[in-house]
């Protein structure tokens, strides 16, 4: 596929391919990481919002990431552009485009208040991101599934990856689990996809998984 995918930490992801390197969800968890050192980064083409959660859009990340890059353009949805109208000067997108096409994917009920607006993102039809939804219904070769949330679950997950079949599963929006626990688990669950034929990466923050 030609794609190399490295985690910073729960959702924030680097794609990387002979094209373009795109940034996804520059979140608060994220940004805070040891893992994370923005001046080693490519020069980054895109950055992709999927909502406005503080663990997927920090403002001083997004800062952060513009000054490193600032020709990048950031593709969101509605309610984030206008977040953001007036606050940078790189160009915003919300609408789909040859390298992203967006799929229905709206964030899960949560307990604490009213859901966001939430976007699934298809890039270069290789690479799924949902954002924070365990109940969407496609995916490319590439699925980056969240995990678990205060909305979702691993269980739900688990029968979302094997409904759908992608051939490889990068898992986000993992941390509020323990290290110890996340490592239990993912083990566990990368021998019951193998069975399915599809290749879970356990990722390291940090350090590219190609697929």
């Amino acid at each position: 596929m030609g794609m190399k995918i490295t985690k910073f930490v729960h959702a924030c992801l680097l794609v990387e391919t002979a094209d373009a390197a795109v940034l996804f969800d520059p979140g608060v968890y994220s940004f805070g990481s040891e893992s994370l050192n923005i001046s080693a980064l490519p020069a980054l083409k895109h950055v992709v919002i999927t909502h406005e959660h503080a663990d997927h859009f920090h403002m001083p990340f997004l800062e952060a990431l513009i000054e490193h890059s600032p020709s990048l353009t950031v593709v969101t949805n509605k309610s984030v552009a206008a977040l953001l109208k007036d606050k940078v000067s790189v160009p915003i997108i919300t609408e789909p485009s040859d390298s992203f096409k967006f799929f229905t994917s709206p964030h899960e009920s949560i307990p604490t208040g009213p859901a966001p607006e939430n976007i699934g993102v298809h890039f270069v039809d290789t690479l799924t991101d949902p954002g924070d939804c365990q109940s969407f219904n496609e995916t490319k070769p590439v699925l980056a599934m969240p995990m678990t949330a205060p909305w979702g679950s691993m269980s739900i997950a688990t029968k979302k990856i094997i409904e759908l079949k992608p051939k490889v599963v990068i898992p986000i929006h993992d941390w509020h689990w323990r290290p110890e626990a996340l490592a239990g688990m993912y083990e566990r669950l990368k021998e019951l996809l193998q069975s399915e034929g599809i290749d879970f990466k356990i990722p390291v923050d940090g350090e590219p998984i190609e697929v």
